[in-house]
């Protein structure tokens, strides 16, 4: 059991000045002070030697915060349009609520043949209240910061690491998580129902690995990393629909990415080389959000780096 205590603070100005603004002036959002506690609960018994069986439950908590003045008047220089649309005021949605989250996971970890392999599976259920989320402004290409109603998260993960030879080791691991809105929030384009931004329900990672002794001193060794992540959506710079004129989600594809590495090392030295993004794959990996205005319909995410080949030359001091 555990139990951490926290206490937060925070103070907003921001001065503007423009033609959109109507000139200089301050804007002041109302001081934000919040504490509370997060305790986490763990409970194991051993089955067996080699299996573990587990249950926790944890809270978690992210602050709140401030969001930047938007420009008012009708769209599409002000944003007094997109937010009548939301059914808000500007004034409603200056702060956002800190959220908070209860985490119950449950799983067993096992090992056998002698501790060459291991099998480790969790399941978990997140109830996640005022969840934080961007909420986009199609019109006039700002967005804030909202708490959009009640999430719910559930899931699993299995994993696998094995020594298949002395020489060869592998691993893999799957995940599955099903993230959707269970309550809808003020001034959230969200519905019940809607997945969570950013969260693919399926990930994949995968590693093979050889070594062996060349020489007396000398290792030569090999890795392979595999990783697949499954699509998702973002209201990242969204488009309006015509009819509601409700930011509308953005589809994340899915991507994948493999990574090379081969060399040489013993006790003091290392000589790699490597290829990252064998495939040259542009993955969009996440959401770019600027503090101004962006042009709607043209959403700014990071994307992976392209494919990198080098060498690298490692020394161990001693």
């Amino acid at each position: 059991m555990g139990l951490r205590w926290f206490r937060d603070t925070a103070d907003f100005f921001q001065y503007t000045n423009g033609l959109f603004y109507g000139g200089a002036g301050t804007y002041t959002v109302p001081s934000l002070n919040e504490h509370g506690y997060t305790p986490k609960y763990e409970l194991e018994y051993k089955l067996t030697p080699d299996v573990l069986a587990y249950a926790s439950a944890a809270k978690g908590f992210r602050p709140g915060g401030d969001n930047i003045e938007l420009p008012p008047g009708p769209a599409p220089f002000g944003c007094d349009t997109d937010l009548h649309n939301l059914g808000v005021t500007a004034a409603e949605i200056q702060t956002f609520r800190s959220d908070s989250l209860w985490d119950y996971e449950g799983g067993f970890k096992t090992s056998f043949l002698e501790h060459r392999y291991t099998l480790n599976v969790t399941g978990f259920w997140i109830e996640w209240p005022n969840i934080q989320q961007l909420v986009d402004l199609p019109l006039c290409g700002y967005g804030y910061t909202g708490n959009s109603g009640k999430a719910q998260s559930t899931g699993g993960e299995l994993e696998f690491n094995g020594r298949l030879t002395p020489e060869l080791t592998a691993g893999i691991s799957f995940g599955y998580e099903d993230a959707h809105i269970t309550e809808r929030g003020l001034g959230s384009p969200q519905p019940v129902g809607s997945p969570i931004q950013e969260v693919p329900k399926v990930t994949l990672a995968s590693n093979l690995s050889y070594e062996r002794h060349v020489s007396a001193r000398w290792s030569g060794f090999g890795r392979v990393d595999f990783s697949h992540v499954g699509e998702s959506f973002s209201y990242n710079n969204a488009i309006a629909n015509p009819v509601t004129g409700l930011a509308e989600p953005l589809r994340r594809g899915a991507y994948s990415l493999t990574d090379l590495r081969a060399g040489l090392r013993n006790d003091q030295w290392e000589f790699t080389a490597f290829v990252k993004n064998l495939t040259n794959e542009r993955a969009n990996l996440s959401d770019v959000i600027l503090i101004g205005a962006t042009i709607p319909g043209q959403p700014r995410f990071e994307i992976s780096q392209p494919r990198t080949i080098g060498v690298e030359m490692r020394w161990k001091f001693r």
